[in-house]
């Protein structure tokens, strides 16, 4: 069994490490700080973000499923989201023209990922904004009694929620009126 070192000791020790008792808590404090502002974040927005996109990419897999059943279940594939939007292909237009906005959904998931912290920016809205399909229906929606949020993450979760959607009627047994109603024939 492993002994502890006598407590006493070890602390000198340790603020001797630092050059002192106060550099080791100015040090320890800064380092609590930094922690805690990437704890104490919006965690709504942090759910927003994770679960348009686990909902987008749950469709899109049904989606893939539907359309390909050659593949076999793509969750024993341990396939990743971008992979899967690869697998999309080209074969249905109502589908292709979102692919540049899944692309930046994945985009925003991946930077929350990597900075802990949520951002959608402007290009991201634009990136939204330039799915014709999406933001025409967008558009119409707002034109009616439906108002829609404006701020960038109300656009991100509005253009997830269309997505998922759109993948969930796809991958349904009246897909076929979908994709007639949209195909480039």
């Amino acid at each position: 069994m492993h002994e502890l070192p006598d407590i006493n000791k070890a602390m000198r020790k340790l603020f001797d490490s630092y050059g002192g008792k106060e550099k080791f808590f100015e040090t320890t404090k800064k380092r609590l700080a930094e922690f805690n502002a990437r704890w104490d974040q919006d965690i709504g927005a942090m759910g927003r973000v994770l679960r348009s996109h686990l909902i987008v990419e749950y469709y899109m897999t049904a989606y893939l499923q539907m359309a390909n059943p050659n593949l076999g279940p793509l969750d024993d594939a341990r396939i990743g989201f971008a992979q899967k939007v690869d697998l999309l292909g080209n074969h249905d237009a109502q589908i292709t023209t979102l692919i540049p906005g899944i692309q930046r959904l994945n985009t925003v998931r991946n930077r929350l990922a990597h900075n802990l912290s949520v951002s959608v920016t402007q290009d991201d809205v634009n990136s939204f904004k330039s799915v014709g399909i999406y933001w025409a229906m967008r558009q119409e929606s707002e034109k009616g009694h439906q108002k829609l949020g404006t701020e960038p993450l109300d656009i991100y979760d509005h253009f997830a929620q269309y997505t998922a959607s759109t993948f969930h009627h796809a991958s349904s047994d009246d897909s076929t009126h979908w994709r007639e109603a949209f195909s480039m024939e």
